[in-house]
């Protein structure tokens, strides 16, 4: 059975390493900034970033949008697309289906919500 809490904790314990790779990935594109190269470090988790497309990009940068408010911290916005790319390189993989993918997008705001002194 899918967890997507047990995945947002791992993500969370791992995430100040996350950080640092997106802050230190090299991306051509110079729409990639450092949340979107956060999404790309989450993807890679499953799989290579030569299968990261713009299908990806634009996933993780609709979620980035909907938080991209001075409401939310930066570290806030980040793990969002952290969690964004994570969940879409499992369902690429053929980890999830659609149906999990959805479930672990409406988890995530509550998890952080819960984790919110993290942010």
């Amino acid at each position: 059975m899918f967890d997507a809490i047990s995945h947002l904790d791992r993500l969370l314990n791992d995430f100040t390493t996350s950080k640092e790779s997106a802050l230190n990935l090299a991306s051509p594109n110079p729409e990639d900034d450092e949340y979107i190269r956060c999404g790309m470090i989450g993807f890679a988790k499953h799989l290579t970033l030569d299968r990261w497309s713009h299908l990806h990009f634009s996933y993780v940068q609709a979620l980035r949008d909907e938080v991209m408010t001075e409401d939310f911290s930066q570290d806030w916005i980040r793990f969002v697309c952290l969690a964004a790319g994570y969940f879409k390189g499992m369902a690429d993989a053929g980890l999830i289906d659609e149906v999990q993918l959805r479930l672990s997008e409406a988890q995530t705001p509550g998890f952080m919500w819960l984790k919110s002194p993290e942010f």
